[in-house]
């Protein structure tokens, strides 16, 4: 009997849909691994966040503390050529074994006609942390910078995620924050300043009401876009905190619920920095419909104050205060070369 890759079974399947005119996306936009991470289990860390960043020092230091009383144990950050002081900023953690750095626009240099745009360079980061790290890690969440992920009630989101030992990946929906008024970067905390959001996302937008991903890395074969990953079985696939699948359908406002877990996507801050930043050339992701504005309009046409991440605040103040640190010591000595440090 004739016996098929799952990933090669999906592929067929996909090439079926879309010559029917039905299926939502071309095979070539997926990035797969040719075989899962190698298990492990007595070195693992139980939580790693896997982010991509470019000039974003004044806003670190907050984003990495948060986490840290996320319950985050480590962090693997791929510099996509920032020049603002990030890579200055974020040597400490990297000394302190809390932060691995990969410097990823110098990784793909010869490489552009296979990183290309259309996010690609940015699945291309997901993928490579999944391969080389993955095996580390019992947990990867996958966020931005300007995305904050916390539990609407418990105290950490590994505290949470302790209660879904029976799936393999649990994906966490938006909160979408404007400029809350500020026309200039305002001092003080991100979390403190923005605090009016969008009421409800509008079913006729996606990007209104997308989830970002915390994965098991053992179960991932490739990656479907940022927001969902392909599993075990070949498909684009993730749960929600009450255990709805989702598939690569992530964005259905019938599944939606930030009952247990959130993320408050700041997404312009100050109207002055969102501009400055629109203004600037993206490198490895495509222009799309942030161009115009059209979002923050409709962020801003129906918002809503919502302070519930501020329960967080001061402990974070006295954590930015005392400049302590914690973690496991992990460095990146190449591509695919990693050592461990107890």
């Amino acid at each position: 009997m004739l016996s098929l890759k799952p990933e090669t079974l999906f592929k067929l399947e996909q090439q079926f849909w879309r010559l029917a005119g039905l299926w939502p996306g071309a095979a070539k936009r997926r990035l797969w691994l040719s075989q899962p991470v190698a298990q492990t289990s007595a070195q693992k860390q139980f939580l790693a966040v896997c982010i991509m960043v470019r000039n974003e020092a004044p806003y670190m230091a907050e984003w990495i503390e948060f986490h840290r009383m996320m319950g985050v144990n480590h962090f693997f950050i791929y510099d996509n050529g920032s020049n603002d002081g990030t890579v200055e900023l974020l040597s400490s953690y990297v000394d302190d074994g809390l932060v691995t750095l990969v410097h990823w626009a110098d990784f793909l240099k010869g490489w552009e006609g296979v990183a290309g745009t259309n996010g690609r360079t940015q699945k291309l980061a997901m993928l490579h942390c999944i391969a080389n790290f993955g095996h580390l890690v019992e947990w990867m969440a996958f966020i931005d910078a300007d995305e904050f992920l916390f539990p609407t009630t418990a105290g950490s989101v590994a505290e949470v995620l302790r209660e879904y030992e029976d799936i393999d990946s649990l994906s966490v929906y938006w909160h979408m924050f404007g400029t809350s008024g500020h026309v200039r970067k305002p001092a003080g905390l991100v979390t403190e300043n923005y605090t009016q959001r969008l009421r409800q996302p509008r079913a006729s937008c996606k990007h209104l009401s997308r989830v970002k991903t915390i994965v098991r890395p053992s179960a991932v074969r490739g990656v479907h876009n940022t927001h969902v990953f392909i599993l075990r079985h070949g498909y684009p696939e993730s749960w929600t905190e009450h255990r709805q699948r989702i598939g690569h359908a992530d964005h259905r406002l019938a599944t939606r619920s930030t009952d247990v877990l959130r993320i408050n996507h700041y997404y312009s801050k100050s109207l002055a920095e969102y501009r400055e930043r629109r203004s600037v050339p993206s490198v490895g992701h495509r222009s799309d419909f942030r161009g115009d504005d059209q979002l923050l309009k409709l962020i801003e046409s129906d918002a809503v104050s919502d302070i519930t991440i501020q329960r967080f605040v001061p402990a974070l103040r006295s954590r930015l205060g005392d400049g302590s640190q914690d973690g496991n010591v992990v460095s990146m000595i190449g591509p695919k070369n990693m050592s461990q440090e107890q």
